[in-house]
């Protein structure tokens, strides 16, 4: 499988991230930046760039603009409580997971 991040933060802060918390390895690509027309065109520009479906495409996101992108977009979401909206306001999204701290990550891309 491929496994890539779609964010609005500098890539720099997430690679940086990813190597300290050794998720580095699982990331294929990194997609930063920002627009006018939000996630949901993000990632289907994504999907068509990497000529991926998607149902072959987990989204990783601590927003729950994230969530309703992803929804849109017909994509599984992990939701991360670590971020920018608690858990509880994650929660009433209904992500497909919602994970406490970085390291359940693989715990959930070991599932696929």
């Amino acid at each position: 499988y491929k496994l890539g991040i779609i964010t609005s933060n500098s890539k720099d802060n997430v690679t940086q991230f990813l190597t300290i918390n050794n998720l580095n390895h699982l990331f294929d690509f990194i997609y930063s930046g920002i627009t006018i027309f939000g996630k949901t065109t993000i990632i289907n520009n994504v999907l068509r760039q990497k000529q991926l479906k998607p149902q072959e495409v987990i989204y990783v996101g601590d927003e729950t603009r994230d969530i309703e992108a992803s929804k849109k977009a017909n994509i599984q979401v992990i939701a991360v409580a670590w971020g920018f909206n608690s858990s509880e306001v994650l929660a009433k999204q209904n992500p497909d997971y919602l994970i406490q701290h970085p390291s359940e990550l693989l715990e959930v891309m070991n599932g696929y």
